[in-house]
């Protein structure tokens, strides 16, 4: 869209927003104001005129009352002549008297042979004596004249008896005159006033003089919406309405004329809407000159940024010159003459490379020959790298090779000598036991020196093999939670005797918390049975100290001894094979210089790190150290070497979680000591070999080798059975539940991380391994012990009540996931029960037991609170389901 369109269609919206505004919020309510304003003003003098009209009617009654109380009217009987007298003494211009006696025959008038004439409104009678109707009708009299309307009054005696009617004709001309005062007063709006009868008769009108006492409004559509609605019309209409019904006062119920009063809206709208038509009047041209304005300004400023474009256009295509340029000392201006600069810049700039290019072409083309030469004398250098390269290849290969012909030429030697050497030793010890004859003392000294050799040998054979493994990275290590206390007092047993003969004093050190490692048990025992055996077998006196101890982060042990030392030169080579630095042992101490290769190959198979320490004359020192590993970290490493194996196995592996948590929000979170007894329990339970468990926090975990997800998880579920078994023995399950969750590798993760984290999950979105307490209530001892077997098939804890009153006994004394209740018991009714549970229990979920399939007591039973229903005609499975589904454990518990 072009600039100057934006620029219009962006000032249309302003003005047409301030449109909108202009015409809700202030037209619109200003009008809404003036309406309620002349409505309220125009009602209030209707009102007026209505109490004017109330006034002058009671007046005339008033003077009617106070005649009717002549002593001379109140006679009895009356006389004609006397009252005719005083009727003329009060009669004036617009009002006539008269006097009926009880007949309804006029008997006297203030005017002149008037006697002998009927009560005009015989209908109205009755009330009149009673009292109950004062005035009559405007009406015209059978001879024509201007209207009147009469007042009636009954006449008593001292007794109060009656003695007949004063009745006044009043000329109805003093009510127009009210009327026609207040049509004046508007004569700018021209209201129109009609008044009304009860019946809706039209007694008079400003605006309808013909129909007055002839027609009937009772009809009119709009007469009947303004009545209803309580005396305004809709605004729709083109009117506004007002209704005004006479009130009266307290001893003068008046006539029940109405009042309607109505302004035709196009009048009274008149000078707003005058005003509205001349803002739109004057606003339209400012519009039409506004966008005018807009239109012209936007080409200013849109014609000279045209002009920058196309110039950027031809520079795009390295032309530089511009056209015809912007002279404009706006900013519009000072972008072009920014533009122009830049241009003349880029053209400089421009030149200035097309003579760079050139000058570089024939620095190029100079280069381009000396790089050749340089380019053949490194293809060459190329190439004698590979040839190097390749041979460097080719002796690494020859020497793994040669490596691994050595270490199968030890392995396959010593495996062939495994077999001569326990021939000789099973036949040496045949001939020392003196089976095949007897054996005289000479013999027996030769044959237990061969006996010493041969075992001497096999130590030797099993060296070679264990560092050919270690070499070949063949080893297995099954690493475990070692406690090293016990291992090394067995270890140090296995050396008294020797110790002792050569009066040599073995020292332990621990903690008194002990020394726990995750290892090998059997590697970390060669370890130490090594460098004990090296420390005697170079110690001639004094003693040997084994040491253990956690630091921060790892465990340190150490072995160190009082004999002769190990040369500084000799040092760096101490764990190499075959060394034995000139160290002269003891007599018959022998060595291989293996057991130091084979500590140090067990130790960093563990991915620890071993020291020496030795100073000539007075002892050596070897310490070294494994990593310390948390719970949390001996899970992960075991899993992620379960997962190697099964990689190269191919086989599947599962993880299995058993979570301990808090019974209830206000419970606390299981214990250590807790958590311990449920792990031993776990580790109790596994009955396959290789199966291994770690507790981290309060949750076990169980590394299941070679083993699927589902038959991983029925191990998990017998396993937190166990555990919670062991809550419930232990009176702990209100305060910590059992969860069980599974993870298989490789369905669920290929990570040990991810299949630990995800079988921890599980076993928090498993339901509670958690056995439901079930309070049965029922005064039929079959019915009781049937019931609770079947609960008791399906985990439940139930414990029996024969009466209301006993299983409010035993919810004071214990806790219950739910109560199933008989409706009809002794001594305490189920409903009555039920009320009382639900009182004190209120979250306490409560099962009626009934034998009838329907029962009018079902609905109250729910409006107390009940759970559900246990009908005794129904399959009993299918309501233990329904309890189950209350209870959140249908997915648990399977129904036996």
């Amino acid at each position: 869209m072009k600039f100057a369109w934006k620029l219009i269609a962006v000032m249309l919206g302003i003005l047409a927003a301030m449109g909108v505004v202009i015409y809700h919020f202030v037209y619109l309510p200003g009008l809404e104001s003036l309406e309620r304003e002349i409505k309220k003003r125009f009602k209030n003098d209707i009102i007026n005129v209505m109490d004017q009209i109330d006034r002058s009617l009671y007046e005339r009654f008033s003077d009617l009352r106070h005649l009717a109380s002549d002593p001379a009217l109140r006679s009895n009987p009356p006389a004609p002549a006397a009252v005719a007298a005083r009727l003329k003494e009060f009669a004036d211009g617009e009002a006539a008297l008269f006097f009926y006696d009880l007949n309804r025959v006029k008997i006297a008038g203030s005017g002149a042979a008037e006697a002998g004439e009927e009560y005009p409104f015989a209908a109205r009678w009755a009330d009149v004596l009673l009292g109950e109707r004062y005035v009559m009708e405007i009406s015209r009299s059978e001879t024509g004249g201007d209207p009147a309307f009469y007042f009636s009054h009954p006449v008593k005696d001292a007794r109060e008896k009656i003695l007949g009617v004063l009745v006044s004709r009043v000329l109805v001309s003093t009510v127009y005159r009210i009327i026609e005062g207040t049509a004046s007063l508007h004569e700018e709006y021209a209201p129109i006033i009609d008044l009304v009868n009860e019946e809706g008769l039209l007694l008079y009108s400003t605006y309808n003089k013909k129909g007055m006492l002839k027609d009937n409004l009772t009809g009119w559509e709009s007469v009947k919406k303004a009545l209803k609605a309580g005396g305004d019309a809709s605004p729709q209409e083109e009117y506004f309405y007002v209704f005004v019904k006479e009130n009266g006062y307290s001893d003068f119920k008046g006539s029940g004329w109405t009042l309607r009063a109505y302004i035709p809206k196009g009048i009274v709208f008149k000078p707003a809407l005058e005003l509205r038509d001349r803002i739109v009047a004057v606003l339209l041209p400012i519009a039409f000159f506004s966008i005018l304005a807009v239109f012209v300004v936007s080409q200013s400023i849109s014609r000279p940024l045209v002009r920058l474009k196309r110039a950027a256009d031809r520079i795009s295509r390295g032309e530089f010159d511009t056209g015809p340029q912007v002279r404009s000392r706006d900013e519009v201006g000072e972008l072009a003459r920014s533009f122009y600069k830049m241009t003349d810049e880029l053209k400089r700039a421009n030149l200035a490379l097309e003579d760079w290019a050139k000058t570089l072409e024939k620095k190029v083309e100079a280069r381009t020959m000396d790089l050749g030469q340089a380019q053949k004398a490194a293809l060459n250098m190329l190439e004698d790298l590979q040839k190097t390269k390749e041979d460097l290849e080719r002796t690494n290969k020859e020497l793994q090779n040669l490596d691994q012909l050595k270490s199968h030429f030890v392995s396959t030697v010593s495996h062939e000598l495994r077999t001569p050497l326990s021939i000789m030793k099973e036949g040496i010890n045949l001939i020392l036991d003196r089976i095949p004859g007897p054996v005289n003392d000479q013999q027996g000294r030769l044959l237990e020196a061969m006996k010493n050799s041969l075992y001497r040998l096999e130590r030797i054979i099993d060296n070679l093999l264990d560092i050919s493994k270690i070499e070949s990275g063949k080893v297995e290590v099954r690493k475990e939670l070692v406690e090293l206390g016990p291992l090394l007092q067995k270890n140090l047993s296995f050396f008294e005797a020797k110790a002792k003969e050569k009066g040599i004093e073995l020292k332990l050190n621990l903690p008194a918390e002990g020394v726990r490692v995750y290892a090998d048990e059997d590697k970390i025992n060669q370890v130490f049975t090594n460098l004990v055996g090296n420390a005697l077998k170079f110690t001639g006196k004094g003693s040997v100290l084994v040491e253990a101890r956690e630091n921060a982060a790892e465990v340190e042990c150490a072995v160190s001894d009082t004999g002769i030392g190990i040369e500084k030169e000799s040092l760096p080579k101490v764990f190499d094979k075959f060394q034995q630095f000139g160290r002269t042992a003891g007599p018959g101490e022998k060595g291989t210089g293996l057991g130091l290769s084979i500590v140090k190959g067990i130790v960093e198979l563990h991915r620890g790190r071993i020291r020496v320490e030795s100073e000539p004359g007075r002892g050596t020192r070897f310490t070294f150290w494994l990593p310390k590993h948390t719970p949390g970290t001996l899970a992960r490493e075991c899993v992620a070497s379960g997962i190697e194996q099964a990689k190269k196995k191919n086989f599947k592996l599962a993880v299995v979680a058993v979570t301990a948590a808090e019974a209830g929000p206000k419970e606390p979170a299981p214990s250590d000591p807790l958590m311990d007894e449920l792990a031993e329990i776990v580790k109790s339970g596994l009955r396959r070999q290789g199966d291994m468990a770690f507790r981290d926090g309060t949750t076990v975990f169980v590394v299941c080798v070679d083993c699927d997800r589902d038959n991983a998880l029925k191990m998990g579920m017998r396993l937190g059975q166990a555990a919670n078994d062991y809550l419930v023995e232990k009176n702990l399950s209100g305060r910590a539940k059992i969860g069980v969750g599974c993870a298989a590798f490789p369905d669920d993760a290929a990570a040990g991380d991810d299949l630990l984290l995800k079988a921890k999950r599980a076993s928090f979105q498993k339901k509670w391994l958690v056995k439901k307490k079930i309070l049965l209530v029922d005064n039929e001892p079959d019915f009781v012990d049937m019931l609770k077997m079947r609960l008791e098939a399906n985990d439940f804890v139930v414990t029996p009540a024969y009466d209301g009153r006993d299983a409010l006994e035993k919810l004071k004394t214990d806790r219950f996931d739910a109560v199933l209740l008989d409706m009809l018991m002794p001594r305490m009714d189920g409903l009555e029960a039920l009320k009382i549970i639900k009182g004190q229990y209120r979250d306490l979920p409560v099962f009626m037991i009934t034998a009838y399939t329907t029962d009018q007591r079902f609905d109250l039973a729910m409006e107390l609170g009940a759970a559900g229903f246990i009908r005794k005609t129904s399959d009993l499975n299918h309501e233990i389901v329904n309890i189950m589904t209350v209870l959140d454990m249908s997915d648990q518990y399977s129904v036996r």
